[in-house]
Parts: structure tokens; sequence; C-alpha cells
């Protein structure tokens, strides 16, 4: 995704299709099968490099001068209890920090204006703009295109 968002010779629509690849990856992750894979890779990778094996926090006590009696404290039973809730969270954060990223507003307009360049379509996209007249523009991409092959805008941009 990281070079689809940065690479010189990459489109709007092709950084949106990776970002929608990069959403359903991570929708895919977001279940009890994944997360108990994710552990069982972290423990034998624990245990490969001989390296301390991850535990529950322990049990924090209230101290007695203010622990009324009335409910004991809640313990994790099981690391996968422990850290299923914090995977989770991580995930949804990525998912709604890419969703409200690139569901933009000028994102979706600058794809709009990148295809009507790249295709000649949607020419609307520009009404907008009053300085640029639709039909001499759609004319003019017609004969570039004829005379030259691009598929990208800095490929056009090259080209001009």
């Amino acid at each position: 995704m990281n070079i689809a968002m940065q690479g010189c010779q990459q489109t709007i629509s092709g950084l949106l299709a990776a970002v929608n690849v990069g959403k359903s990856a991570i929708l895919k992750l977001r279940n009890d099968e994944s997360f108990n894979s994710l552990l069982d890779s972290t423990n034998h990778m624990t245990a490969k490099y001989h390296l301390n094996a991850s535990e529950v926090p322990r049990l924090w006590r209230i101290p007695k001068s203010i622990d009324d009696g009335a409910a004991e404290s809640f313990h994790f039973a099981t690391m996968g209890y422990y850290y299923r809730p914090l995977c989770f969270e991580l995930l949804d954060t990525v998912f709604v920090h890419l969703t409200q990223r690139f569901d933009q507003e000028g994102i979706q307009r600058y794809e709009k204006l990148e295809q009507m360049l790249l295709t000649g379509s949607g020419m609307d996209s520009i009404a907008q703009y009053k300085e640029i007249e639709p039909l001499l523009l759609k004319a003019q991409l017609t004969i570039l295109s004829s005379m030259f092959k691009y598929s990208l805008v800095p490929e056009l941009a090259d080209i001009l």
C-alpha cells in the first residue's frame, strides 16, 4: 500500500484500490482464528529466540484501606483473553483511520478529474472550473489520445 501511495507512476484510482485491498485484509484479520494464529506465532518466536514469555499482567489488588469488599478484581485467565481486545482495537483503529483519510470528497473529486483526463469521459467533473471549456477539452483529449498512448497522469504530463 505504501508504494501505491508514494509512487510517482501511480494513479489515484490505484491508490484507492490499494486502500480498499488493505481495508479488506484488515477485516479478514479481525476474527478469533487469525488472532489465535498470531498469538501462536508470537509464542513460537518467543521460544525460538529465548525471550521472556508474554504473561497476563499480575493481579492488582485494591489497598485494604479503600477496599469495601463489594466485588473482587477482574483478572484475565489467559494471554489470549487479555490481548484479543487490544489486537481488535488496533485493527479497528487502522481501519477507521484509513477510511477517514481516503474517503474524502477532495480525493474523490481528484479521482474523477484523473479519469476524465485519462479516458475523456466524465466531463461533468470539470463543470465547477469556469476557466475550462468542456467541449474544447474533450476535443483536445480525443486528438491527444489518438496521437499518443498514455495510461497515467504523469505520462500525460510528460507528453504535454
